[in-house]
């Protein structure tokens, strides 16, 4: 028989939760064979094996439900065998992953007065799965989202400040994981003041 994975991916990592949108709640496989006899699947590495494969699917499709796997690192080992008895198995890895990425502030500062270009940066660490992006939003509006550059743990952003009006500004940096998980920074205030000092001469007139 000829055992083929449709999603996800293998050797990635993803989030299981059925309540939230874009998760990962089941394995999904195509098995073919003119004379496919049977098929079965095991999450132990072949203690025990289980055929509880999700019912209405379409023929050659099979699938395992995985909303109630532990978060971590698992794999699964699918068999089929045909009337003759040929054997065939796939063996799949995957991680559960339903936690955001850390993300911490860099810069910067809490209520810095900052102008001209100003970098903006954090650190993001994600303990199972990749850092997929992350981006600076400034006061909540969805036209001020600025991707940010990585440098290894770090990203940032040059925020050009002359784009702005002086005044008080709210920070958030927001993060995802390659499992789909997306975390954010607490706000961050600063002040944009573009705006050098007066000076007026006194004396002498």
């Amino acid at each position: 028989p000829v055992i083929t994975l449709d999603d996800p991916v293998n050797d990635t990592s993803f989030n299981n939760n059925p309540n939230l949108q874009g998760s990962t709640t089941a394995i999904n496989l195509t098995i073919t064979d003119t004379n496919l006899e049977s098929a079965w699947y095991s999450n132990d590495s072949g203690e025990n094996n289980y055929s509880d494969f999700i019912s209405n699917y379409p023929s050659t499709k099979y699938g395992i439900n995985v909303t109630d796997y532990a978060e971590g690192a698992f794999n699964i080992t699918v068999y089929a065998n045909d009337s003759a008895n040929n054997i065939q198995e796939k063996i799949y890895n995957w991680t559960i992953d339903g936690n955001p990425p850390i993300l911490e502030w860099i810069s910067p500062n809490a209520n810095e007065k900052i102008h001209l270009i100003k970098e903006v940066r954090a650190n993001a660490t994600d303990a199972l799965s990749s850092i997929g992006s992350l981006w600076v939003n400034i006061n909540s509006t969805t036209s001020d989202n600025y991707t940010m550059t990585q440098e290894g743990n770090e990203y940032f952003y040059n925020l050009n400040t002359a784009s702005y009006d002086d005044g008080q500004y709210i920070l958030i940096i927001y993060g995802n994981d390659t499992a789909g998980n997306e975390g954010r920074t607490a706000p961050r205030y600063i002040t944009i003041d573009n705006t050098p000092p007066a000076v007026t001469l006194v004396a002498p007139l």
